[in-house]
């Protein structure tokens, strides 16, 4: 039996669009729309500090930031069709009870690969996915690129492609 390919969409949202003209976020936009249709399943994080009434005060509180303090699909860099929706108020998630690990094989791309997307491969690691950071659709506004890819195939190693 092979393996289910499952795309994992990373915070691609527009609070975390890079500089005035979005070429990284545009490049991953495309990517998605170009490479879609290659796997079974596409997710897609929306990153929000206030999820169904519930808010994640630490942003707030220890990092002093509120740009996301109430986001939607609205706030995507792509549309939803045919995509889950998967909206947290963590760096992290769990992909337990939504896809068994056995049958899947994980490509991350999108934003904040410096939080987000490193938290993610964590989880996903500890869990002994099958994943693959694809390193060419991944972006960050605060952590350099070649900083940021050194930063995951030191922990990921052949995991960062």
């Amino acid at each position: 039996m092979s393996k289910k390919k499952v795309l994992l969409v990373v915070d691609l949202q527009k609070q975390f669009a890079d500089g005035n003209d979005n070429v990284s976020c545009e490049n991953i936009a495309n990517y998605i729309k170009d490479n879609e249709k290659d796997y079974d399943y596409v997710i897609v994080t929306i990153f929000s500090q206030e999820i169904y009434g519930y808010k994640n005060d630490l942003f707030s509180d220890k990092l002093h930031w509120d740009e996301c303090a109430s986001c939607g699909v609205d706030d995507l860099l792509i549309n939803t069709n045919k995509k889950l929706v998967l909206l947290k108020n963590s760096y992290g998630i769990t992909l337990k009870g939504i896809l068994e690990r056995e049958d899947i094989t994980v490509d991350l791309v999108g934003c904040n690969a410096d939080a987000s997307i490193l938290a993610i491969c964590f989880r996903l690691w500890d869990n002994q996915y099958d994943f693959r950071v694809l390193s060419d659709y991944i972006y960050s506004k605060n952590t350099d690129k070649g900083a940021l890819v050194s930063l995951l195939k030191r922990n990921f190693g052949d995991c960062v492609v």
